[in-house]
Parts: C-alpha cells; structure tokens; sequence
C-alpha cells in the first residue's frame, strides 16, 4: 500500500492527536509513504516520520537534486524534470504532484481548507478512483473522499468578480458614467463560466474586460495593476473543480484530464484567464523594458521621438521628428517641457526604442524593440515589434500584435443607445470630439452596430457607419482615417444644455425617426443611392432623404 501524504505549506505547527495516530497505523503497518519536499505539512510529516525512525519514504522533488528543500531523513528521493517554458513555479510543482498521485493507491491529506495544491492533489486522486482520507484542520474533523463529488462542499465561492469590481475596472478605464452602468448591469453570468468564450456574454468577463483594460487611454502600470486585481479574484480550486466534473460526465481519459489540470493550474489552458495572465505579462515586460530605459541616463539605446495629430486642414495624420535621444528619461522631461495647457488633449507622442543587436557587443547595428505611445505625460499604449526580412534585403520593423494600442480587432461591447439618441464621440487624442445620432442600434452584439449618423468633422459631408469601426475622419489619401481610441470609452449622451445650432440637424432626423428602427432601416438602405464614391452626401441629399421616410 503506498500513501500519498500532502497538506498546507503555511501550516507550521504541531499536529492533532488524531492525524499522529493515523500516521502511526501507517507506520504499524508498513505501509509506503509518498511525500513532497515542501515547507509546511511536508516537513512536519517527515519530522515525525524520521524521528520514528520510519524508512519506508519516498521524497518526490521538482527539479534537480540540487533542489531538494527537505528530506529530513535522507530518505529515496525521485526527481521531476519539465521540459519545456513553464508560466508559474506552482507548475513545477504540479507535475511532481500529479506523478505522486498516480504512483499511490490512497491518499492522506491534512488541510486548511484554503490550499490549492492539497485540493487539486485530492481532484487528482478521485478521478483516478483512489480514495483519500482528510484531516480538516479548521473543524478538527476527518472527512473520507470516495469521489469527486465529496469536495463539492470545499470549493468555496467560484471564480467571480462583484459589480462593484466591475464598476472600478470601467472608471478607472475612462467609461462615461452612462457606459459603466449599462456595462455592470450585464454582469450576470448564471451558469456561464466567466472564463469561457460566449459570444453574447464578453462586455465584462475575462476576454471582455481584458481587451477593454488594454486598449485604455491609461498609463500602462495602471493596466497591469487592473489585471492583477482582478487575477487575484480568481479561485483555481473551484475552476479545476468545475471543468474535471464535466470532464468526467463527458468520459474524458485521465491523460486528457491531467493535461487540462495542468494548463489550468499554469494559466496556460485555453480560456479567459490564460488571455488574461497573457495580457498581464505582456505589459510587464514592455513596462520592465520601460523602467530600464527610465534608468539609464547614457544608455546603448537610442531613442526616436515623434509628436502626432490629426491634421484637420490637410485632413492627414502628421508625424513631427522631435529628435533623437540617448534614455527615455531623456525623452519624458522633453515631453514634460513641451506639452501645452491648450493642446493638451490633441497630441500624443510615439517614441521608437532601440537597441543594440548584441549588448555585449558595441554592435553598431540596432533592432527596433518597442514603439510607446504616450498621452497626457503617460505611456498608455505600446506594440512590440519585430523584424521581417523583405525580398529585397531590407529587414523592416512590424507589430507583433495592436492589442496594447488599436487593438487586433474592434472593441465590441453594447452600448445603452437606441435610434434617434443624440451622443457625444470623443477618441481624443486621435481625433476631434463630435456630436453624432444613433441610426440602426437592433444588434447590440454585432460590431457593425449601432450605426450613426454625423457631419464629418471640417467638413461638409455626412456619413453613415458603425460606431465601432472608427471610421469618422476624412483622409485625403485613403478616404477615411481611424482613430487609434475606441469611442466606446468616452461615449455618452449629448445634454439637452450641450445641443446648440450645429446639431439641430441631428434633432431634425431623430425627430423625423422617433425611435423607429424600420424608419433607421430605411434611411441606411436609401443611403448608397445618394452617397458618393466615399459613402458621403451633402446636407442637401441627406434633407431629401429624410423627407422620403
């Protein structure tokens, strides 16, 4: 018979009466002890085994020998090597524990009810039909687990976030106050897991609220600091739980199971959370590369800044060469003395790093690592770059992803606004503010709507698109620019005090579509007969229009 014994690493204390007579039958009868190396239960365990001179011990390591924190009595010790990059030093673990838990026949736990390590350990063996005795130490009780189902009471709350998490996440993020209610009333996961990918349920759950967190107009460490709060909120024992359950209901094979509880436990298993953790340490490195250069005063980096607008004479974005610097703290203080109190919204700068090829080296040649945006004095968006060599020998710089700036796709989330609402764009610092009116709104889930109607701002045409797709802005060269900044952050109602004689177009036509989605439906089918090449018209075609309705 060969027992698994685990329990609690922050348990440092004596043991109960009753988990040393349990412990002193397994010695009684010669029963083979498997255990970890851990601090805690480990090194308490093997204490009292090695002071009875008890032998029959096997210490399971994760790592070389080398590694080994306890093995008291010098017992046999077995070693677990990973191959391959791990995301957590709990993954480490893990593998050592899933070999013990396949090598034992039972298992003896003492627990703290908190553990993850102890909970997964006893999720492990049930799958496999091993039986585990458990000391809660809490409740000074045993428990007998014979199956899965007997640590449902132990899971504790599942992994969930409250509205009021929800609420800080979106004002720290920028949303207007009409957004962030809207968006929290939509926080009702019922029997969704909130890690999964549900089309209709993504506006504030783990996929919903990272892209929302990374494409804010906030300084990067406050992204990261978002990320962690809500990582933090997380509980694994309840996640794995869940998912070994249904796993078992579908007849999934042990190897199957160990792989997912493997990738779960190491935030690498294919859901929210691990494009969270993913996102999370994105960030991190950019902000460490970030922290370097700030510290480096006459670093081997150069450093090229740009100051960037969109020109609403020329219609174009404009890019200004400010010059080349030797550290990025260089190129903070320049930015702090450039910044004027009345552009202070409509400017944004973009700073190329780069660096040396070879470090160790004094390699003329450098590589184009990162470029940062940064806005309102903060370094609030990146993108990681990397060389792609062309046919012609010339290795040119391109994002690895738009995630941390634009975005890999449009932001997505439903909005409060129905046909005929009057709303305020504002993806400043890309783009003018403007006013616009809801036209089709029927598919809240679906990136091409809501659309809106608006004067193009500077000019004299009108324009029909979605909201989501940011295409608002004039381009002489290309027809229309996007703004890098979803409007969704900044989006809200315009005041009846805020409507003044430019907007009475907008009152006209929502006056003429009272609210009636067919009457939108029409204006946007009659469109193309009266746009342009551009999809544009004039004020005089869009007054015709409406009066057709």
């Amino acid at each position: 018979m060969r027992i698994f014994i685990s329990g609690s690493k922050n348990i440092n204390n004596h043991f109960s009466e009753q988990v040393l007579k349990l412990i002193d039958n397994i010695i009684k009868e010669s029963a083979d002890i498997i255990i970890g190396d851990c601090f805690g239960i480990d090194e308490l365990v093997q204490e009292y085994l090695n002071s009875a001179g008890y032998r029959n011990v096997t210490v399971y390591v994760s790592g070389a020998k080398q590694k080994t924190r306890h093995n008291i009595g010098n017992w046999e010790e077995k070693h677990f090597q990973l191959e391959g990059k791990r995301r957590t030093a709990y993954s480490m673990r893990l593998e050592k524990d899933l070999q013990m838990a396949q090598d034992a026949d039972e298992g003896l736990a003492i627990w703290d009810g908190e553990s993850k390590g102890t909970f997964i350990n006893l999720v492990n063996l049930s799958v496999m039909g091993k039986k585990s005795r458990v000391f809660l130490i809490k409740e000074n009780k045993w428990i007998n687990i014979e199956s899965i189902e007997d640590l449902k009471p132990y899971l504790g709350k599942r992994s969930e976030w409250t509205k009021e998490d929800i609420n800080y996440v979106l004002e720290t993020c920028g949303f207007s106050d009409e957004m962030i209610e809207h968006l929290v009333s939509l926080y009702d996961y019922g029997d969704y897991d909130m890690s999964d990918y549900v089309e209709d349920r993504q506006d504030v759950y783990c996929y919903g609220i990272t892209d929302i967190i990374c494409q804010a107009p906030i300084a990067l460490k406050e992204k990261e600091a978002l990320l962690h709060f809500l990582m933090k909120k997380r509980n694994m024992k309840s996640d794995i739980y869940n998912h070994v359950y249904r796993a078992l209901k579908r007849e999934a094979k042990w190897k199957k199971i160990k792989k997912d509880v493997r990738d779960m436990a190491d935030w690498a298993h294919d859901d929210g959370w691990s494009y969270m953790w993913e996102a999370c340490e994105d960030i991190n490195e950019a902000i460490k590369m970030l922290d370097d250069y700030l510290t480096e005063y006459e670093g081997d980096g150069e450093f090229y800044l740009f100051s960037e607008w969109y020109d609403t004479d020329s219609f174009v974005e404009k890019s200004f060469g400010q010059g080349l610097f030797s550290s990025m703290k260089e190129v903070m203080d320049y930015i702090d003395n450039e910044i004027e109190e009345d552009n202070l919204n409509e400017e944004y700068f973009r700073v190329e790093s780069w660096k040396p090829k070879d470090p160790k080296h004094c390699d003329y040649k450098k590589t184009h690592k990162y470029d940062y945006y940064i806005f309102d004095g903060n370094v609030c968006w990146f993108e990681k770059m990397r060389p792609e060599v062309q046919d012609n020998g010339n290795t040119y710089y391109m994002p690895v992803s738009r995630m941390y700036s634009s975005g890999n796709i449009d932001l997505n989330r439903s909005v409060p606004y129905r046909t005929g609402d009057i709303v305020k764009i504002d993806c400043r610092p890309f783009g003018p503010p403007f006013h616009a009116m809801v036209l089709e709104s029927r598919e809240l889930y679906d990136c091409c709507f809501p659309t809106i109607i608006f004067n193009i701002p500077f000019t004299d045409k009108w324009r029909v698109t979605s909201l989501k797709h940011r295409r608002f802005y004039k381009h002489t060269e290309v027809g229309s620019y996007e703004a890098m900044l979803s409007p969704l952050y900044r989006l809200r109602s315009v005041s009846p005090e805020e409507i003044d004689e430019d907007d009475e177009p907008l009152k006209y036509m929502s006056s003429i579509l009272g609210k009636d989605e067919n009457r939108a439906e029409m204006v946007w089918k009659m469109w193309s007969y009266y746009s342009d090449s551009d999809s544009d018209i004039s004020f005089e075609d869009l007054k015709e229009l409406f009066e057709c309705i």
